[in-house]
């Protein structure tokens, strides 16, 4: 990666758009080790990816990696253009309702067969690991 790509990629760090989704794809993207691997579980955090890409396109190439070592990353990339559609519906009527239902139905079966995710309720879960 370039100097301008580290400059961008700092820039958007130090801004108050970042989350722990955002910065592991950052991570991956510039190539950085990892220790966690935080998932976008919601809109809010799908957004914060979305808009680290826009202002740091490179970091996609974090995709690959991102979606080796994480089933809720792969399952997510896997349906990365939809929930995209989803998302710029959300924002334009300004009702996330759709996309978080997209989003749990794709991120439910794998919790459902983590060992690390206990649900406690309806929308309501602990997860011990990332």
């Amino acid at each position: 990666m370039t100097e301008y790509t580290h400059k961008r990629a700092i820039k958007w760090l130090l801004s108050d758009d970042v989350g722990t989704s955002s910065k592991a794809l950052l991570s991956a993207g510039l190539g950085l080790d990892q220790t966690y691997y935080s998932y976008p579980s919601d809109g809010g955090d799908f957004g914060r990816c979305v808009r680290l890409l826009i202002n740091v396109p490179e970091v996609k190439s974090g995709f690959s990696i991102l979606a080796e070592k994480s089933p809720y990353w792969k399952a997510l990339i896997e349906r990365w253009d939809d929930i995209e559609v989803a998302y710029i519906k959300a924002l334009e009527t300004r009702d996330g309702a759709e996309l978080y239902k997209l989003m749990r139905s794709i991120l439910k079966p794998i919790e459902d067969a983590d060992r690390n995710v206990t649900r406690i309720g309806e929308g309501v879960r602990i997860r011990t690991s990332t």
